[in-house]
């Protein structure tokens, strides 16, 4: 029965190692890497190489994700900017935690809900904590929208919003992920819908109806709340006539004026260590994906995480998956309309470098999605990771430290899936450093270790006949500096510059080889 079903090693492919094969063709392929557990693009040659090798991603996961046990593999956030909480399983200590979740790639340890992950991994003695509780009752609004902020005692980072009874408004906070008070929602609009018309002068009366100790001298102050509010941005301390202290939490956007269209949004970091305020637009550019297989992904995910763009961080956009509103990468919502062949910009196609200095080969490339560049010498493509070479987020070629057999052709090619590409040649000439000069502006000459009196190099009297096998290096430019310094006798300078120095008689004959 086993032959009927040949799917079954599938798994024997996915954890092989990459292989380009052996010849030269550049196509886009992906591969299973078992050691994180994600699809990756790379570069098959056209020949040869094993079956761990795909056409595209989506076949690459189809084929590999279910090939790996998914608690094994490590917490991956992908690499967007997305901000949506998940939850992976830590085999370390048999737990689930949640993490920060990018909105693309990543790899399977990664869950909507605690309960699926702590289903899908945890080991059955494991304890399972009780979900969390929300506020459902009216009759507790009030008890409930006057407790202080409490992020918690633990280490996570949900974004939550709290009712603050001084400015009668819901402000964001960042809740630990245990403990705390009940005075935490999920949403501004769900925070203002159940604790909109509490306010402070409410809480006072309530206070002094409970209390059943007498009341201190008018000039006696209360104790200060200062010490025992928790905010997540800091706190205000203000004083009153008596000079009574107390503190309220700060709240960033209460000083930040927005344009029409947009709204105050507190960037929090995912170390939690920088908070920056920011004005939102509340409609972004780019379209929303239709809810079909397109919008898959989002699958299961019935959590509204955003109202409207202004909710979304960087380009995102906030949309309908089908049950819930999510953020949306930019690449996911405008795709349709910002589709743009790679292609490259026009210019200098000529570099000039020093000998052991860096130097960068210039390569304007644009398009959208975003271009897969590569960099080649002559039919060899260079790698653009190590000790000689490096790739640029302007996609031009770093050349760490130029040497002589560095002078040549170089091209970078770029692509995007769309449209065939494009390639643009970068020519690298050596030229020689210019020399120190003195003060007078004149070059300092050299010195005879022999001789008393300064020596330089004159032309031969006798008119040099160029040898007709000797030529200058078409790849090197400046002769004329490299003759004019009487630079000839070193020689590598000789033979790139040969038929130079030969007229100048500064050679009597071509250098060796």
């Amino acid at each position: 029965m086993g032959n009927d079903f040949p799917f079954i090693v599938f798994p024997e492919y996915c954890f092989l190692n990459q292989d380009p094969g052996s010849c030269n063709l550049v196509e886009v392929n992906w591969y299973y890497d078992a050691s994180v557990g994600v699809c990756k693009e790379f570069y098959y040659g056209g020949c040869k190489g094993n079956q761990n090798r795909f056409k595209t991603r989506k076949e690459c996961e189809t084929s590999c994700f279910q090939a790996q046990d998914v608690c094994t593999l490590p917490k991956d956030p992908g690499p967007c900017l997305g901000y949506y909480r998940m939850w992976y399983y830590d085999s370390s200590d048999n737990n689930c935690r949640s993490f920060v979740y990018g909105g693309c790639e990543g790899n399977g340890n990664k869950f909507g809900k605690k309960t699926d992950c702590e289903a899908t991994c945890v080991m059955k003695t494991a304890k399972v904590q009780p979900p969390v509780t929300h506020p459902t009752g009216r009759a507790t609004a009030e008890e409930v929208c006057r407790l202080p902020v409490d992020p918690g005692p633990c280490n996570e980072s949900h974004p939550r919003w709290f009712y603050d009874v001084q400015s009668r408004n819901c402000l964001p906070f960042v809740f630990g992920g245990c403990n705390g008070n009940r005075n935490r929602f999920k949403t501004s609009e769900i925070c203002l819908k159940f604790c909109t018309g509490i306010t402070a002068t409410t809480l006072e009366s309530l206070f002094h109806e409970k209390q059943t100790s007498p009341i201190p001298e008018p000039k006696q102050c209360p104790a200060s709340n200062c010490a025992d509010l928790q905010c997540p941005y800091g706190t205000q301390e203000s004083f009153d006539t008596n000079g009574c202290s107390s503190c309220k939490c700060s709240n960033p956007c209460e000083v930040q004026n927005c344009p029409d269209g947009s709204r105050c949004a507190i960037e929090v970091s995912r170390t939690l260590s920088e908070l920056i305020v920011v004005c939102r637009k509340v409609t972004k550019p780019g379209i929303c994906p239709a809810v079909t297989d397109r919008f898959s992904s989002s699958a299961g995910d019935c959590e509204t995480r955003c109202r409207d763009d202004a909710d979304c961080r960087g380009d995102h956009k906030c949309c309908n998956n089908g049950c819930a509103k999510i953020c949306v990468p930019l690449d996911s919502a405008t795709r349709d309309l910002l589709i743009e062949p790679a292609h490259i910009i026009p210019g200098p196609n000529v570099a000039e470098g020093y000998i052991g200095e860096p130097i960068e080969l210039p390569c304007n490339a644009v398009g959208w999605p975003k271009p897969i560049v590569t960099w080649w010498r002559d039919i060899t493509m260079l790698p653009l990771s190590n000790r000689q070479y490096e790739l640029l987020s302007s996609y031009a070629l770093l050349i760490r430290s130029v040497a002589f057999e560095d002078a040549g052709q170089y091209s970078c090619h770029v692509h995007n899936g769309i449209g065939s590409g494009a390639i643009f040649e970068v020519t690298l000439k050596i030229v020689p450093k210019p020399e120190p000069v003195t003060p007078s502006g004149r070059e300092e000459p050299d010195f005879n270790s022999a001789d008393s009196k300064p020596v330089s190099a004159e032309p031969f009297e006798s008119e040099a006949v160029p040898d007709t096998t000797c030529i200058d290096n078409p790849q090197f430019s400046n002769c004329e500096v490299v003759v004019r310094n009487s630079y000839c006798s070193n020689k590598y300078f000789g033979k790139f510059c040969c038929a130079s120095c030969m007229k100048a008689g500064q050679l009597a004959a071509p250098p060796d080889e």
